[in-house]
């Protein structure tokens, strides 16, 4: 795993936030999506997320590994932003 897929994997996953936000405000009125995981799931999955990174998550276990590392990055003051802890967690599996 190299620093280069680390940031190219946290920018997919910065993009895929600046979409679900989109989606909140114009399907949500702003309200919380609590089912948030399940929608950046489908959306990365979607939009190539396994073709572009060498990875080979379904949408269940994706939306379980975004639930658990969210979980684990709130646990815990971090000095590195959540796209990057999630890309280096997800490429290290």
């Amino acid at each position: 795993m190299t620093l280069e897929k680390i940031e190219e994997l946290g920018f997919f996953l910065y993009e895929t936030q600046k979409n679900h936000h989109t989606y909140q405000v114009e399907n949500l009125t702003g309200d919380a999506n609590i089912e948030w995981a399940g929608w950046y799931a489908n959306f990365m999955l979607e939009n190539g997320l396994n073709d572009r990174f060498g990875l080979a998550y379904n949408q269940q276990g994706l939306t379980r590994f975004l639930q658990d590392a969210d979980n684990e990055f709130r646990s815990e003051e971090r000095e590195e932003r959540w796209s990057v802890f999630y890309a280096r967690k997800m490429l290290d599996n």
